[in-house]
């Protein structure tokens, strides 16, 4: 189980997509961490919680920052979780064309 998690992550992390996940909000910090580890630094993201409901709220920015906002601040709810997509390399030969 725990090596189609780490497949799934490496997948996500290099999605050219942006790539929408549900987590439970008990392990929405972990996964943040662990996709942290795994993308490049600045990769944005999105926490949307309790999608309209009355305490609807979204959280966006770098992987670290959101996950360090729910570290101090615990989610509860429904959680969905939008990854931007992943950094696409551009040699000079592609800004020339």
């Amino acid at each position: 189980k725990g090596g189609e998690r780490d497949a799934d992550l490496d997948r996500v992390a290099g999605a050219r997509e942006t790539v929408v996940l549900f987590e439970s909000p008990n392990r929405l910090v972990r996964l943040l961490d662990d996709l942290g580890e795994r993308c490049e630094a600045g990769r944005g993201v999105a926490v949307a919680r309790e999608l309209t409901k009355v305490h609807e709220e979204f959280v966006r920015g770098t992987l670290a920052e959101v996950a360090a906002y729910y570290r101090e601040r615990p989610p509860r709810g429904e959680v969905t979780v939008v990854v931007g997509p992943a950094e696409v390399a551009t040699s000079e030969d592609d800004v020339e064309a």
